[in-house]
């Protein structure tokens, strides 16, 4: 059973297979979002990070720059999943919030979450335009731990 959390691109490609298999639609910028979102659960929900990739404030919201590259060339078509042994590396708990995160955004575009996030105190605190700044796991967990509970 996995103890430490993963790479962001093992929980944005588990992310895309469920997504998939439950006919949620999913573009770039909704993924970056939905990880954000997933992370703050994992926090809230477990006290545990769901991946170890740093989470960046920039223009768009949140951004796990890893996640990014792996997937800009795409521009703004829908994303599928690519590897299906990418949860593997994942708990139940793990697989669980994912799922719960896509059952609640699921109805949301990306540039709808987008238009959330930066309401959201952990990005607005830390975002300067031109600026890679960081929001930390404490932020998040602070912010979420009022609103998810």
């Amino acid at each position: 059973m996995k103890t430490q959390p993963g790479q962001a691109t093992d929980v944005a490609e588990t992310m895309l297979c469920i997504a998939d298999r439950n006919h949620i639609l999913v573009d770039h910028l909704k993924l970056q979002k939905l990880l954000y979102f997933a992370q703050a659960l994992s926090l809230v929900r477990h006290n545990k990070r769901l991946f170890r990739n740093r989470i960046f404030a920039w223009d768009h919201g949140p951004v796990v720059n890893m996640v990014y590259d792996q997937y800009k060339n795409h521009g703004r078509e829908y994303l599928h999943c690519t590897n299906e042994t990418a949860a593997n590396s994942l708990s139940e708990k793990d697989i669980q919030v994912i799922e719960d995160t896509l059952e609640t955004f699921k109805k949301y575009t990306g540039i709808e979450l987008l238009k959330i996030t930066h309401q959201h105190r952990p990005w607005k605190d830390v975002f300067k335009e031109d600026e890679n700044k960081q929001i930390t796991t404490t932020k998040i967990k602070e912010y979420y731990k009022q609103v998810l509970e």
